[in-house]
């Protein structure tokens, strides 16, 4: 069994590993209860209820995305302040939680076509 000091040298003060695994674990478990009560008062079916902890990081990103794409942001200069949230080191990491999804094509080719009228290269008409 491994411990970990949480006290000065010599205080004597320990805390061992199992019993921070143990809070971690019955932390993760009230998380989960957390999430099943919210998808059943969602209306979520129950054979749909696989939702892990991480889809709902994905969910968070994309749907940041496609919000300030629909206020007009500056979707690239926003990306680091994303990647700092969801506590990565830089945007590599950032990048597999970016699905691309009908509504974020949507607002991405909303502002490509914005941009292409602007300049005069697309007949907005069309």
């Amino acid at each position: 069994m491994f411990s970990v000091l949480t006290g000065g040298p010599g205080c004597g003060k320990t805390t061992t590993t199992l019993v921070i695994v143990k809070l971690l674990e019955a932390m993760k478990r009230k998380i989960l209860q957390v999430v099943k009560r919210l998808m059943e008062s969602a209306g979520v079916r129950k054979e749909d209820r696989r939702v892990r902890i991480h889809d709902l990081r994905h969910t968070f990103a994309v749907h940041r995305l496609i919000q300030w794409y629909e206020n007009g942001e500056n979707v690239q200069a926003k990306l680091p302040i994303l990647t700092q949230y969801l506590g990565h080191v830089d945007m590599i990491n950032t990048r597999k939680y970016l699905t691309m999804i009908p509504e974020l094509s949507r607002a991405a080719m909303d502002r490509y076509q914005a941009y292409a009228v602007r300049l005069g290269r697309v007949d907005h008409e069309k």
